[in-house]
């Protein structure tokens, strides 16, 4: 019941409870191969073999070329060092390095916030290979992130994220020139207090690059990148 739910199947949902999972099974499992050692030797391979085949086609995805790598390789060719951008949240977007300055930043305000990502942030800028962007992301709400409101409060406090529900002012307001938008990410269809950003980017910006998933190709979300009329 619980993989079988569109939330519930999370792998990080289904950890917590895989030592009961694993018990219930083997009670069942023994129940079924009883004796025989034929009988019991094919229980085994049924049971292993959706298994195997699963992770084969998930390991196979993996190999393939990802959308979000496709997307920074462009970036760093075509996006000069220092712009603001505007992306949606880390696992739907491009990779981008955050630049030094605004990991200083984070430092010095997660620190006095008391939070123990600001660790995380000076040791980026102690490390820093130089470069980078000042990276905004888009503020999302709770019930479009399926997660707790103070769980996704103390989430977005420690980085820079822009509520964009007014559209692109702003956006403008931070001079942030490009936008990356993602089929995973914010979607108005879903989050209906986003449809003025969208309409206002459809129509104040340029569709610059497209990043599209191929089947057996290429993985990875659809991929928009934008970029703002002065």
């Amino acid at each position: 019941v619980l993989a079988a739910s569109p939330d519930g199947g999370w792998q990080r949902y289904l950890l917590g409870v895989f030592p009961a999972l694993a018990i219930l099974s083997s009670e069942g499992l023994a129940l079924l191969g009883g004796a025989n050692p034929w009988r019991r030797g094919v229980v085994a391979v049924l049971v292993a073999a959706p298994g195997l085949f699963l992770s084969a086609r998930f390991v196979s995805n993996l190999a393939l070329i990802d959308t979000r790598a496709q997307a920074e390789t462009w970036m760093q060719a075509n996006v000069p060092a220092g712009e603001a951008i505007l992306l949606d949240v880390p696992h739907a977007s491009p990779r981008a390095t955050p630049s030094k300055e605004q990991c200083l930043d984070l430092a010095a305000r997660t620190a006095a916030a008391g939070s123990p990502r600001s660790r995380l942030w000076r040791a980026m800028a102690e490390r820093h290979p130089g470069g980078g962007y000042r990276i905004y992301r888009i503020q999302r709400s709770a019930a479009d992130l399926f997660s707790a409101p103070k769980h996704v409060a103390a989430s977005q406090a420690d980085g820079d994220f822009l509520d964009v529900r007014p559209g692109l002012d702003p956006v403008r307001a931070v001079r942030a020139s490009w936008v990356v938008t993602s089929s995973i990410g914010a979607d108005p269809r879903r989050a209906r207090e986003l449809a003025t950003f969208f309409s206002e980017l459809a129509s104040g910006a340029e569709l610059v690059r497209e990043f599209a998933p191929e089947p057996g190709k290429v993985a990875g979300p659809w991929l928009s990148v934008w970029k703002l009329r002065r």
